[in-house]
């Protein structure tokens, strides 16, 4: 799913359960790991699932972000922290 590198397959019997492992992947510029998709579901590292069939588990990433806060410096008053995605510009309010 974008990401590169590779991990084994792993054989398991019908029927039996498959504990989804760490991620071996190299993220995508700018994401992070962020779990495993398992047909329509999205499962984290550690879950297990049911083996019936051939079955895909899909690396889900997302947006790296920073948080940017502000501090008054003895002045009153408050601001809102804003979240920016890794590498975008933000213009200081």
């Amino acid at each position: 799913n974008t990401g590169t590198g590779k991990m084994d397959e792993k054989l398991v019997k019908k029927g039996n359960e498959y504990e989804l492992p760490a991620n071996g992947f190299t993220a995508p510029e700018g994401k992070k790991f962020d779990g495993w998709m398992v047909g329509t579901e999205k499962k984290a590292v550690g879950d297990k699932i049911k083996v019936n069939a051939d079955t895909e588990v899909k690396a889900v990433w997302k947006d790296i972000e920073y948080k940017v806060s502000f501090n008054g410096n003895t002045g009153t008053g408050k601001m809102d922290e804003k979240l920016v995605k890794k590498g975008n510009e933000y213009v200081l309010p």
